[in-house]
């Protein structure tokens, strides 16, 4: 009796596990909202125009920042060779990690000015590209705003 319950219920357990696998398989639902259907990314909740001066710039970005991203790939694959070696190069270490940093450096201004172009073109993304809804704050982080008289958003 508890040999066929023990494989009835394994059984059951491994359909279930099937099951899941294949929805995460599938990958996420498409819905009719524009946003989920993958079609333009991160752009994808702006006018048509917007889309287009978003993915101009976000081009240019790519383009002027290419180099310095190759580089930084190579780089970081090379300090990870040196850091691996047998004998440690402890100056060649110190003079790669710099080289990293600065390329670091270069994208991330150049990121600066693309997110600066398009806020000028009044295209913003919130916290981070993927801000989503809202505002960046909590409920509890409104409700102790609200508490404390503080204008909604305002610290």
């Amino acid at each position: 009796m508890n040999t066929t319950r023990f494989i009835g219920i394994s059984l059951v357990l491994a359909l279930v596990l099937g099951m899941s696998a294949l929805s995460f398989a599938a990958g996420p639902a498409q819905t009719d909202q524009p946003a989920s259907t993958g079609k333009t990314g991160k752009f994808s909740m702006l006018s048509p125009e917007k889309q287009e001066i978003a993915k101009k710039l976000h081009g240019e970005f790519r383009q002027s920042t290419a180099k310095a991203r190759e580089s930084l790939t190579a780089k970081n694959r090379e300090l990870r060779n040196l850091m691996s070696a047998p004998s440690l190069d402890e100056g060649k270490i110190q003079t790669v990690a710099k080289e990293i940093a600065d390329l670091r450096a270069t994208v991330y201004l150049a990121r600066i000015s693309m997110q600066t172009k398009l806020a000028k073109e009044g295209i913003t993304f919130g916290h981070g590209s993927n801000a989503g809804k809202g505002d960046g704050h909590s409920k509890r982080m409104k409700r102790k705003e609200k508490a404390a008289g503080k204008p909604n958003g305002f610290h």
